[in-house]
């Protein structure tokens, strides 16, 4: 079967959302099938780039080429998930939580933007008419499965994958530190594990391991502590 993994990506930027699509377009080799990987850089740091980006994946259509040589295209993260395709299927890293969950906090579109919301109200169309077509919508973890239930009301399944390199893993006696792997970004709240810590009564060893915005705020707070 000839397979399109479509999805997003920040240029320079490496993280779970990667890994997970390298894992995935991997197993479907090793499995014998044929990959195409479909993808866009994208950028949210103001309205007008998140609409730039779903402009270019609603109007890429690949039913006019007989599904453009792909049998089934499975989306990753929005928006690449709303790319036209007559045979689709999604494995949902997450909604685009600015306009979801995240709606008006610091981390999510404001309330009180006229744009914002319009792009709200456009997103939760989309979302909706995608899904809608698509043969099966699967999550990564029934949070996600939650929140797709809760803004949209659409049933999903929960498919949880491996973590990269799964086969090097192995069991052995726990280390005494806290591990932290992710992206060093204020949404991922590694500046809460620090807070903790400073309120520790006893020493406790965490390690925290990424690149991202937040090193050097996350640095100066480390010494304080």
């Amino acid at each position: 079967m000839r397979v399109g993994v479509a999805s997003v990506y920040s240029p320079g930027v490496r993280g779970g959302a990667e890994f997970l699509a390298d894992g995935l377009c991997n197993a479907l080799q090793r499995a014998g099938h044929c990959v195409h990987r479909i993808i866009h850089p994208f950028s949210y740091a103001s309205i007008a780039d998140a609409v730039r980006s779903m402009d270019v994946w609603e109007s890429q259509d690949l039913a006019p080429y007989q599904g453009g040589g792909i049998d089934l295209m499975i989306g990753l993260k929005w928006p690449a998930y709303l790319i036209g395709h007559p045979v689709a299927t999604a494995w949902l890293l997450h909604q685009h939580r600015p306009a979801y969950d995240l709606f008006g906090t610091p981390f999510g579109f404001s309330a009180h933007d006229p744009a914002a919301l319009a792009l709200r109200a456009r997103i939760e169309a989309a979302d909706a008419n995608a899904f809608a077509r698509m043969r099966a919508v699967f999550t990564i973890s029934q949070r996600v499965s939650d929140r797709l239930a809760a803004s949209l009301g659409k049933t999903s399944t929960p498919l949880y994958h491996p973590p990269d390199s799964a086969d090097q893993f192995w069991n052995a006696p726990s280390a005494p530190f806290i591990l932290v792997p992710s992206r060093l970004e204020s949404l991922k709240r590694q500046d809460l594990l620090l807070d903790g810590l400073a309120q520790c009564r006893q020493a406790v060893n965490a390690v925290i391991v990424g690149e991202g915005g937040m090193r050097s705020e996350l640095m100066k707070k480390k010494e304080k502590l």
